[in-house]
């Protein structure tokens, strides 16, 4: 008989000031290392909405690039997943009605709810150490 085995849940992205979180993702300050942080600003790339959006396209593409060749950050990505993301900048739902402000934040999100197993496509749990960063399932990383 198998053994099941239990997903973690949801990671979310919360704003620091009105909720608490597990983990930090903002810039470098207020005693925080930054580790997670975007170093894009909108506010640099036109401002509002588009340079927003501009500074999380910028992250993203660094984020997938660095995923593929840095396994020690991978593998601190993959230790954020099912927890509480905090960011000073992603705005709670309840304060700008029912859209949902786009963050970094979302980024870690759709990566780490969307990890597959690279065997068998099944939830992937485990980074595998070596040339390169692979994501395996309980059952064919063993």
């Amino acid at each position: 008989m198998r053994t099941a085995l239990v997903l973690p849940p949801r990671t979310t992205v919360v704003n620091i000031r009105f909720d608490e979180y597990d983990q930090y993702i903002g810039r470098a300050g207020h005693g925080h290392d930054g580790y997670f942080g975007n170093k894009y600003r909108g506010s640099t790339l036109g401002g509002g909405v588009a340079g927003r959006n501009e500074a999380i396209a910028r992250f993203k593409h660094e984020f997938m690039c660095r995923i593929a060749q840095d396994i020690e950050f991978s593998q601190r990505v993959v230790s954020l997943r099912g927890k509480r993301l905090g960011c000073f900048c992603k705005e709670p739902l309840e304060k700008v009605g029912r859209v949902d402000i786009p963050c970094h934040g979302d980024v870690y999100v759709e990566f780490l709810d969307g990890l597959k197993c690279e065997v068998c496509a099944g939830d992937a749990y485990y980074v595998a150490e070596g040339e390169s960063t692979v994501f395996l399932c309980a059952e064919c990383a063993a």
